[in-house]
């Protein structure tokens, strides 16, 4: 009977041991520490902020986005052009680039180089990664 009691208890203590020693992996980043329920610098939606939708207001946005929010408060609005122009100094701004007609650049080079290539078809990615591990990209084919 002993033995089994004596064997129970370095089960539970190297069970113990090895709990102590437990330690969670961290993988990859960010890592919050809190849970992000709404951003500080920025509005959650850049278009339903610009259309007047304004939810809750950080005295901590740039001046952009409360000089709108001062503008609804007042009573004033934005034309739907104006409201696609703040959505897209915002989105601009904030690194998510804008549709500045890249695309079209894109196909009148890839036409040219067609031709000089004898008609074959490149396949062309106009970003080039920064680094090896290539988290962060720029634009390599401006217009």
């Amino acid at each position: 009977m002993t033995k089994i009691i004596r064997k129970v208890i370095v089960a539970v203590v190297l069970c113990g041991l090895l709990l102590g020693f437990y330690r969670p992996a961290a993988a990859c980043g960010p890592f919050f520490s809190t849970p992000v329920f709404s951003y500080t610098k920025h509005p959650d939606s850049y278009a339903e902020f610009a259309k007047g939708q304004l939810g809750v207001l950080h005295s901590r946005y740039a001046r952009s986005y409360l000089f709108v929010a001062y503008r609804y408060m007042n009573g004033g609005n934005f034309t739907p052009e104006e409201q696609r122009g703040l959505e897209a100094l915002w989105m601009e701004r904030n690194g998510f680039g804008s549709d500045t007609g890249d695309d079209k650049a894109l196909e009148n080079w890839l036409a040219a180089r067609k031709k000089i290539a004898g008609g074959e078809d490149p396949k062309v990615d106009i970003y080039r990664a920064i680094g090896a591990e290539a988290y962060d990209t720029f634009v390599n084919c401006n217009a």
